[in-house]
């Protein structure tokens, strides 16, 4: 499946937003990307490699 360039966009945009500083130590949640990128897009399929590219 092809991901569109906004949706690639979306995806690192909600990468550093979901993003967690603890202990000084800045985290990053996929999980929490991909929960976002499924609510804002719910009829889009795809794979992580399609994000990788």
């Amino acid at each position: 499946m092809v991901i569109t360039l906004k949706e690639k966009s979306f995806v690192v945009k909600s990468y550093f937003r979901k993003a967690r500083k603890e202990n000084n130590k800045w985290t990053y949640s996929i999980p929490d990307c991909v929960e976002e990128f499924r609510e804002k897009f719910p009829g889009t399929i795809f794979q992580y490699q399609d994000f990788v590219h």
